[in-house]
């Protein structure tokens, strides 16, 4: 939280607002995260490594951007916290994780983050807060969470008044600690999803029948349900209900989420933006095993046994620091080729640039300034 670009990014009008994140991931990361900067070029984007280009080039998925009022304008999310206890508690934390992604490329003077009101009435109460995330204190669930992208404000769901990011406090009290670190790197996957990006093992692609006819051969062969925390009590819920739910409860992904049942943090979405999808989930080379985005086999669980287990029965682990391909994912959210006429655009620095001689001696004739 691609050539074959295949990370979840948002879904363009949903009916419901959806939110992202679970203590099947977001409470549950102990190891530090690797805050070595990367190499950057002269525009400030990190340096790929060519010996993992095909790796990042294939993947990414998140929303389906059928209109642009689901990005963030301008590239810059608007934010501001809910009381003062928040701003005091969260923002250096905040800070860290945003810098997690300033690292790993996505860079400071294009995707920005501008507080925008107050703490307290003046955040809540803002004048247009349909566009602004609000930060809060979880105090009512151990667990983080965030809207996706930017959803449009919907008059089925009255509830909703606009995006919001709950995040624990009584975990991020440790993220000065090698441990809490990987707290930062969980508000750094809630900013993942705030951006517009889904859970990487979340693409329908990857999965086979029936919790998906894409015939993907990465996931479903071991998916245990019964291990996330909560199973007995939803199963008997869905029982009672006597509507036939049970049958669906750990292959829907809609059906876990109308009983608040974390399953659907690890079911695949239905829809989503993706690119060259029909040929994704063939290979396990087509998953971003570095992802942010990607929970480890056994997070959350509730039995301490792994929930997802790779088709082959391999296991996998979190990440602590957004990877590449989540960047690439990002930026082609925000920066799709077809807004440029070819393409994505060259900078004059760049050695494919008709411009870049030019560019050179300009600096050779200045360079006694």
């Amino acid at each position: 939280m691609v050539t074959r670009l295949l990370r979840l990014t948002l879904l363009g009008a949903l009916a419901t607002t959806a939110l992202c994140g679970s203590h099947a991931w977001e409470t549950k990361l102990q190891e530090p995260a690797d805050t070595r900067p990367l190499p950057v070029d002269a525009a400030g984007y990190a340096i790929k490594d060519p010996s993992r280009e095909h790796q990042f080039r294939k993947r990414w998925i998140g929303l389906r951007t059928d209109s642009t009022e689901s990005l963030w304008p301008e590239k810059t999310i608007s934010y501001c916290y809910s009381t003062s206890e928040a701003k005091d508690k969260l923002a250096k934390f905040i800070k860290q994780a945003t810098m997690l992604w300033h690292q790993a490329g996505l860079h400071k003077d294009v995707y920005k983050y501008k507080e925008v009101a107050n703490p307290g009435g003046s955040c809540t109460g803002y004048s247009n807060r349909a566009n602004t995330l609000v930060i809060n204190v979880r105090t009512d669930k151990p667990y983080m969470d965030s809207t996706v992208g930017l959803p449009l404000l919907n008059a089925r769901d009255t509830e909703y008044k606009g995006p919001t990011m709950n995040l624990d406090y009584e975990n991020a009290r440790f993220a000065w600690t090698a441990r809490g670190q990987a707290v930062v790197a969980t508000i750094a996957h809630e900013f993942g999803h705030a951006w517009g990006l889904y859970h990487e093992h979340q693409n329908r692609y990857f999965w086979n029948a029936p919790v998906s006819f894409a015939n993907g051969v990465i996931f479903g062969d071991k998916f245990d349900c019964a291990a996330i925390p909560g199973y007995m009590e939803v199963l008997q819920k869905a029982i009672a209900d006597g509507n036939g739910d049970e049958r669906l409860l750990c292959v829907s992904k809609r059906m876990a989420d109308k009983y608040n049942f974390t399953a659907g943090q690890w079911l695949p979405w239905r829809t989503f933006k993706s690119k060259n999808s029909y040929y994704a989930g063939q290979s396990y080379d087509d998953v971003d095993w570095e992802s942010i985005m990607l929970y480890g086999s056994s997070d959350g669980s509730a039995t301490g046994t792994p929930i997802l287990l790779r088709n082959d029965g391999q296991s996998f682990q979190s990440n602590f620091r957004p990877s590449l391909g989540d960047v690439e994912g990002i930026r082609t959210l925000y920066e799709p080729a077809n807004s440029f006429s070819g393409g994505f655009p060259v900078l004059p620095n760049s050695s494919k640039s008709p411009f870049y001689t030019k560019f050179i001696n300009m600096f050779k004739k200045n360079k006694g300034c």
